[in-house]
């Protein structure tokens, strides 16, 4: 059964960041990057058990997958896919409820 995605406020600035970074050097390859992002989400909906387990206190079903260096935090539910954040993997990015 497919699972609805749904994005955070943070995760969808993240990508306006991201698109924004990259788009200094190319517009064409930002497009081309988010739109890998997405199409890596998209087939979470179909296969959310696909990325690796992330441990954080007090926040359960939390996974990631990778699309280059960039990590995409989501958690899982029996009906959707919460995507939290999208962060480049050199970051420390602290994750909470």
């Amino acid at each position: 059964m497919a699972r609805r995605i749904v994005w955070s406020i943070n995760a969808r600035e993240d990508l306006r960041e991201i698109r924004k970074f990259i788009a200094r050097d190319s517009i064409y390859y930002s497009k081309e990057f988010i739109k890998e992002i997405k199409d890596k989400v998209a087939e979470l909906t179909l296969f959310p058990e696909r990325g690796v387990h992330v441990e954080a206190e007090g926040v359960h079903n939390l996974r990631e997958v990778f699309v280059k260096k960039y990590r995409i935090i989501y958690q899982t539910s029996e009906d959707l896919v919460f995507i939290m954040a999208i962060v480049h993997g050199a970051r420390n990015y602290e994750i909470t409820e």
